[in-house]
């Protein structure tokens, strides 16, 4: 088994919308005969977690979904299918079997954190065009708000070109109920969607889509109010280790002999780390100085990065790219001129003893390729 590292920040929330499709999956047995032929029903809800905000009021406005009429919800995925112009499998513009389909919502403001510990609300239910589901697309409004305290609020702008977001839906990302009804779940993490810059707060919404059937829960109470806690889950040999874990980790947690990972490479990676903590740690204990610590991804940009260099050297030189094993393997990054953004902004606001980490959206080595493969088809 291999081990997975999973930081909890303290406060961090995560906003989910539970979205029951029905449509068609090959292996779900029966189906709903209240459903018209050629329609599914879809009804969405959504439930949150709490964030270090004392209110957080977002204006959802609309809900659709991009729908792969000619397919079905159990076809396997492939790498074009959530392109912008993809039209539909071997199909061109003028035979596209790829429509928006608008669901019938309760617009409004939704007060975020009145929906945790298992509460939920039902923002939308009706009946689209069966098919295969693609994309999600949530339509923000204008009257979005946080509030710091009982009575203290900010506006909260939606940042961005545009008031939607799209995310991506895979076939694994949906449970099949019956051949016509399906649940996917969405979640809207705050945060990461939240943040503060030029004197006021930002919303650019982070979401993740999963299947909850195939995913593990920790649920449970801390006692005494205010305690902190570790926080670690087992399955065999799988493990979850918070922010408070003691730095740096040994060998056998972040490369266990299961993962392959050569024993130079583990070590070395472990002689960094330990380094890394030494400094970090001499930074926040003095103090002479505002220490403020930034951890930065794999930073890119302006030539920067061996990593995506020798991906796209591979594309060039055999025709594509590849990856080791099932390219499962996540890592973090970041563009320069965001990181150098951050470090100015770290100098100019932050307080002693902040952490902060200097990333973009995870990404995995699969991902990373399947893009570097799709730019090598249009140089």
């Amino acid at each position: 088994m291999k081990t997975v590292m999973k930081w909890l920040a303290a406060g961090a929330a995560c906003t989910a919308l539970l979205v029951f499709f029905s449509c068609n999956k090959n292996n779900a047995s029966g189906s709903n005969p209240n459903i018209p032929k050629g329609q599914s029903q879809v009804s969405v809800y959504m439930m949150d977690d709490p964030i270090q905000l004392a209110k957080v009021l977002i204006d959802i406005r609309q809900i659709t979904v991009e729908v792969d009429t000619a397919a079905k919800q159990g076809d396997a995925d492939h790498d074009d299918q959530w392109d912008d112009n993809y039209w539909g499998w071997h199909r061109d513009q003028e035979h596209k079997t790829v429509i928006w389909d608008t669901l019938n919502i309760k617009p409004g403001v939704y007060d975020l954190l009145q929906l945790r510990n298992g509460t939920d609300t039902l923002l939308a239910s009706s009946l689209i065009t069966s098919g295969k589901i693609l994309k999600l697309k949530i339509t923000l409004g204008s009257d979005n708000t946080v509030f710091t305290d009982s009575s203290t609020s900010y506006p909260l702008e939606v940042f961005g070109p545009t008031p939607w977001f799209t995310v991506n839906v895979s076939r694994t990302n949906v449970n099949a109920v019956t051949n016509n009804e399906f649940k996917l779940w969405l979640d809207f993490n705050l945060s990461r969607s939240i943040f503060f810059f030029s004197g006021q707060f930002l919303l650019k919404p982070y979401f993740v889509v999963f299947n909850d059937a195939i995913m593990a829960k920790v649920q449970g109470q801390v006692l005494p109010p205010g305690a902190g806690a570790l926080v670690t889950a087992y399955n065999a040999t799988d493990t979850i280790y918070d922010e408070d874990t003691r730095l740096p980790l040994p060998a056998s947690v972040f490369a266990p002999e299961s993962a392959g990972v050569h024993p130079l490479l583990a070590a070395g990676f472990a002689a960094a780390m330990a380094a890394r903590v030494e400094t970090e740690g001499a930074v926040l204990a003095d103090g002479g100085v505002r220490g403020v610590v930034v951890r930065p991804g794999l930073v890119y940009g302006r030539g920067g990065n061996s990593d995506l260099r020798s991906l796209i050297d591979r594309a060039r030189k055999e025709g594509h790219a590849g990856h080791w094993g099932s390219g499962g393997t996540t890592q973090s990054y970041v563009h320069v001129e965001d990181l150098a953004e951050l470090f100015c902004l770290a100098a100019e606001l932050a307080q002693h003893g902040a952490i902060l980490h200097g990333v973009t959206a995870d990404v995995t080595q699969r991902d990373l390729t399947r893009a570097v493969n799709r730019m090598r088809q249009f140089v």
